[in-house]
Formats: C-alpha cells, sequence, structure tokens
C-alpha cells in the first residue's frame, strides 16, 4: 500500500504502519484524480491491500460475503469497497448483495432527502460498473442498498467473469 522502497524511518519500520486514516487519505486523494488513467487500478489495488492486511473489512467483521456493512466509511473508501466487493462476488453461487450504509440522520443531505453515503453507493454501482449494476433500498430495511442476484448474473456475463 506504502510503496515497496527500501528506505527506513528513524522511528523504525517494526513500529510504523498504516491504518484506517491512512487508507482514507490515500483513497480520497486517488478518487480526486479517479478520471486519470490507471487512477481506479491504483485505487483498487490500496484497497485490496488494506482488506489483506486487515485495516478494513476484517475477515471476523462480516457477517456473510452477500452482506457488507459500508457504514461510517468515506465516500472514497466506499467507492473503493464496492469495487472491491463486486469484483469477489461468488460466480458459482450469486445471490442478492446487501450494502449496509446505516440511514445515516446525521449525515442526511438534503440534496437527495436521504443519506449521502447510500445515494453515493447507489451511483457508484451505476457509474463504475458496466453494465450498470441496478439497485434499490431493501424493502426491510432503509438503510441497505439492495443489488438482486440478476443484475450481478448480467454485469458478471456481460464482462466475461462467467460465460453465458
Amino acid at each position: 500500500m506504502v510503496g515497496k522502497g527500501s528506505g527506513q524511518f528513524r522511528a523504525g519500520a517494526e513500529n510504523l504502519s498504516p491504518d484506517i486514516i491512512t487508507l482514507t487519505t490515500v483513497i480520497g486523494s486517488l478518487d480526486k484524480d479517479s478520471e486519470a488513467t490507471g487512477s481506479k487500478a491504483k485505487m483498487d489495488s490500496v484497497f485490496a491491500d488494506a482488506v489483506e492486511m486487515q485495516i478494513i473489512l476484517p475477515s471476523d467483521s462480516m457477517d456473510t460475503k452477500w452482506e457488507i456493512d459500508l457504514s461510517g466509511m468515506s465516500l472514497p473508501v466506499a467507492r473503493a469497497a464496492c469495487r472491491f466487493i463486486v469484483k469477489q462476488l461468488d460466480t458459482a453461487d450469486p445471490q442478492d448483495l446487501n450494502l449496509i450504509t446505516g440511514i445515516g440522520r446525521h449525515h442526511e443531505n438534503p440534496k437527495y432527502s436521504s443519506t449521502a453515503l447510500r445515494e453515493h453507493v447507489k451511483e457508484v454501482l451505476q457509474s463504475d460498473f458496466n453494465p450498470p449494476l441496478l439497485s434499490a433500498l431493501a424493502e426491510r430495511a432503509p438503510g441497505v442498498v439492495l443489488v438482486e442476484k440478476a443484475s450481478i448474473q448480467n454485469w458478471q456475463e456481460k464482462s466475461g467473469i462467467v460465460k453465458e
């Protein structure tokens, strides 16, 4: 995540490691320049490294791979999380994907008459995937963005992840 250089810090490498603040800063910087060539790929790589290092989406915090809690993430980190999650989905047994954004009463966005995170996640699913992933609010929970199995299968087939 922070490079492959051989330099050392005066404090010693054993005392330093990236954390959620580092991740948020790096992803935020890459997201601001997301239209630049290779920026999304870099963002995806940094996020994947952070998952591997258990900085975000720790394996012991998820109920299932089909229900992921994004609440509390910054918008750029949530974007990277959506990209990572969708690309990791099982092609053998697809299910409905539930992205938990929370109802976010303290982050309401008057422009959307709802939460900024929820609307951002829905926008990312539309703009960052080809074909776009269709989503809706889960009827049972207003703080959950639902991506139905059929939409996931369509994206997987069109993107060449699974053969038609």
